[in-house]
């Protein structure tokens, strides 16, 4: 009989819960734990190699006293150890939301904080892409093809950002007819590139591929 290792991740974000799975073709193993998190983390990305797996940390004190910055922790989830500590001192309060690009030759970390520091993010090389704003966010997604192609929303707004030329562009999307919800609280793509989202008034919107406009609306 096949034998497979299920590992479940279940994290508080932005007052909701979240539930992330990952499922292995190995053999069972006992079960282990990452302990290099040394705080509160309010976000989780899985790279696609289904491996690498990326904690955004908030502040906060440790147990014997010691400050702890905000940072984002890229760790191994078999061998449990740590490959990078990014943004350590660069951060100011929390890392809300992280989310991996998908293609298979550049891969990019979309890292977004709760900072309110200038609108067009600062980007390095595969590991870091970083999308400030005055604004919450809650979620963000690579597109499925262009790693250079970022969607984030959160209160109000939904944002496509596109690294051209080493610099990213940002671009609002338009509810124009559409009801503007309170909160734009998910985000992923079709596998035509549009993209899809999903907000606090019950309202999942279709974004047409390469615009900022609804082409398609369902009520729930």
């Amino acid at each position: 009989a096949k034998t497979f290792e299920l590992w479940i991740f279940l994290y508080l974000k932005q007052d909701k819960i979240d539930l992330m799975c990952l499922k292995q073709q190995h053999r069972l193993q006992p079960f282990m734990l990452y302990m290099s998190i040394l705080h509160v983390f309010l976000s989780l990305a899985v790279h696609p190699d289904k491996i690498t797996i990326a904690t955004g940390q908030v502040a906060g004190t440790s147990s014997d006293g010691k400050q702890l910055a905000p940072h984002v922790r890229v760790w191994d989830s078999v061998s449990l150890s740590t490959l990078h500590v990014l943004g350590a001192g660069f951060f100011d309060r929390a890392v809300v939301c992280l989310a991996f690009s998908k293609s298979v030759r550049k891969h990019h970390l979309c890292i977004s904080d709760i900072l309110q520091m200038e609108e067009t993010p600062s980007v390095t090389d595969w590991l870091k892409l970083r999308c400030s704003s005055n604004e919450s966010v809650f979620a963000a997604d690579f597109h499925p093809t262009d790693s250079n192609v970022v969607v984030t929303c959160g209160k109000s707004h939904i944002f496509f950002w596109t690294l051209e030329k080493g610099v990213l562009v940002k671009k609002q999307g338009l509810f124009e007819k559409q009801e503007k919800p309170k909160f734009v609280i998910c985000v992923t793509f079709a596998e035509n590139g549009d993209a899809i989202t999903g907000d606090s008034s019950g309202n999942i919107l279709v974004w047409g591929k390469g615009t900022i406009f609804v082409w398609g609306s369902y009520k729930l």
